[in-house]
């Protein structure tokens, strides 16, 4: 196959960026108590975290329509990662067209991850991730 015919049969390009990953940190409520009372003696450690990490994905298709249309460019989806490492609440917060969109979100359904961590053990994070559109 010719390098024009192999570059016209790659569609599009997905490229995942976590751009926002919010992890909930523990907060010391000990403080608020009389002067007698003990602290947590943990209250002084670090927690240790860790975010999301992909490790099964597929791209996205494009419709027939985005395709004719030539629409390109970025969907920006937000989404908790459960702690069973699957995707679930997603909402689109930056919107390409309906197709597109509702393309990266099933897309998404689909996607396997590694969950967030706290102190070893896994839970629930929010994050966003961009899918990308283009065509070649």
């Amino acid at each position: 196959m010719s390098f024009p015919k192999l570059r016209k049969s790659v569609l599009h390009v997905v490229s995942i960026l976590i751009v926002t990953t919010s992890l909930s940190t523990a907060q010391d409520k000990s403080s608020a108590g009389p002067a007698n009372e003990t602290r947590n003696p943990a209250s002084h450690l670090k927690i240790d975290q860790t975010a999301p990490r992909v490790i099964r994905a597929r791209n996205p298709e494009y419709s027939p329509d985005a395709r004719a249309k030539r629409i390109q460019g970025t969907v920006l989806l937000s989404f908790t990662v459960g702690i069973d490492g699957r995707p679930r609440d997603i909402h689109v917060k930056r919107s390409l067209s309906p197709d597109l969109d509702q393309e990266a979100v099933n897309c998404l359904k689909t996607w396997k991850f590694e969950p967030a961590t706290r102190n070893g053990k896994p839970f629930a994070a929010d994050i966003d991730i961009e899918i990308n559109f283009k065509l070649y």
